[in-house]
């Protein structure tokens, strides 16, 4: 009886185990709007978790806790730790206060001002256009506009943005790093979730081009090896899969089993850049029949549903006549194509033709 109850509990660790890891760790940020973007930060050991496993996702960040995000996502991590025990230029942070270093490298790389009177306040909740500031700092953007009127602002409370923050604002939500509430506020000192810090900070990689790891096309997937290969700009790179994976495709969970070769990928690697833990494709296929081919634009008309739609054809698109390589000199109006897309840039990236009468 003793064995099969070790039996029971091992099988009932190891599920546990499993969701925990699908989970990334995280008790509570599973079926969450911001899921896919926790698992992308935590990923990249931008985020920790609390001792219950939990992130509380819907709790308000505190100035401290969105210090450590930003300066671990820029890469500082290492320097903050030096920084540890390091007097603070704040009044109000003590050398033992848990985020002392990453307020002291945040300080040193001009992310964080404090109040104007050598305060700090770390471990009050920050607001939206202190959380905004920050980040437009985190860029390394200089020249941020002063005298900007809120009119310019496309909010109904844009009075109440104080002046000093208007142009953090406006840079912030041209940029889409931030945006207003749905009934079209902006709410400046509202409080901000941990959720909501991290979609910004996710925003803020994307746009600086630090998200992502490797974008690229799926050339093959070897599920005996654990191994996706990669074209990034036709060099092709095999990377090991973790044990459990997160992946994405068109923006929606999915299985690895989903991948196909052609669909095009962005992955990240996990925080030691040995395996590919965070996967997302996508897929842009169509079928159409071709009513126009113009050779001096590079462009194809299809016929689709009813709608004429034209795309470029991209240099490294490939070209298939009944499963063999072609070109477009060798496509005829009136065939029936299948077409994908390129989702990064645009333009036709596979055109695929079947002709029967072609066929031995």
């Amino acid at each position: 009886m003793k064995k099969k109850v070790c039996v029971l509990m091992l099988v009932l660790l190891h599920f546990l185990w499993v969701v925990s890891a699908d989970a990334h760790d995280f008790t509570d940020a599973n079926n969450h709007w911001a899921t896919k973007e926790i698992q992308q930060m935590a990923m990249k050991g931008i985020i920790d978790g609390f001792p219950d496993g939990s992130f509380k996702p819907d709790s308000p960040v505190t100035r401290s806790q969105l210090v450590k995000m930003v300066v671990c996502a820029l890469g500082y991590k290492e320097d903050a730790l030096t920084l540890k025990y390091v007097k603070s230029p704040f009044k109000d942070v003590d050398k033992k206060h848990w985020a002392n270093g990453y307020i002291n490298a945040a300080w040193e790389l001009g992310i964080v001002k404090g109040d104007g009177r050598g305060n700090f306040n770390p471990d009050r909740e920050i607001n939206r256009v202190e959380i905004t500031a920050v980040l437009i700092r985190a860029m390394g953007v200089k020249n941020v506009p002063v005298t900007i009127n809120n009119v310019s602002l496309n909010f109904k409370d844009a009075a109440a943005i104080p002046q000093w923050a208007l142009g953090y604002v406006k840079l912030a939500t041209e940029k889409g790093l931030i945006k207003g509430l749905p009934d079209n506020t902006f709410s400046p000192f509202s409080f901000t979730k941990r959720s909501e810090s991290v979609m910004m900070i996710q925003r803020m990689l994307e746009h600086m081009g630090l998200l992502y790891d490797f974008c690229g096309t799926v050339e093959s997937i070897e599920h005996d090896t654990r191994t996706i290969t990669v074209n990034v700009s036709d060099t092709l790179i095999p990377l090991q899969l973790g044990e459990f994976p997160n992946v994405y495709k068109n923006s929606k969970p999915a299985g690895l089993s989903e991948l196909k070769a052609g669909d095009e990928t962005k992955i990240i690697m996990d925080k030691h850049k040995k395996v590919a833990e965070f996967i997302e494709v996508f897929s842009k296929r169509f079928q159409g029949v071709i009513k126009r081919i113009d050779y001096s634009s590079y462009t194809i008309t299809f016929e689709v549903d009813g709608q004429f739609k034209t795309y470029y054809i991209r240099p490294e698109a490939r070209i298939l006549v009944n499963g063999q390589d072609s070109s477009v000199e060798n496509l005829k109006v009136g065939d029936k194509a299948n077409i994908a897309l390129n989702s990064f840039m645009g333009g036709i990236r596979i055109l695929e033709v079947v002709r029967k009468d072609d066929q031995q």
